[in-house]
């Protein structure tokens, strides 16, 4: 996916760019679409929107893996969020039993997805 590239490259930009297309082409993120997003917003230095996109994932009850706590946890570190960083490893260490896992393939997609 696109949007796994530009994370590696703190394209942060590209990376929304290519999730907001995501969601105009009826794909829908999954957790690994959400980590790169992240993550690419995290070598942007752009920390709230990281947190921003952790909250779209949890409010589309896609269910956060230790990757994607991993990769807020690392944006907050290096943004100074230390309290933050508490209440976020107690989110993870807390089992999410109200939400569906979002599965791990890139999208999940209709048939008009290209």
């Amino acid at each position: 996916m696109h949007a796994r590239a530009c994370g590696a490259g703190s394209q942060w930009e590209r990376a929304e760019e290519v999730f907001e297309q995501m969601s105009r082409h009826s794909c829908q993120p999954d957790v690994v679409s959400y980590t790169a997003l992240i993550t690419a917003y995290g070598r942007g230095g752009q920390w709230r929107r990281a947190l921003d996109a952790f909250a779209r994932m949890q409010r589309a009850r896609c269910v956060p893996d230790h990757v994607v706590y991993e990769a807020v946890i690392e944006v907050l570190w290096e943004t100074g969020g230390a309290p933050n960083r508490v209440q976020l490893l107690y989110r993870a260490l807390k089992p999410a039993a109200s939400s569906r896992p979002c599965g791990t393939l890139s999208a999940r997609c209709s048939p008009s997805c290209p």
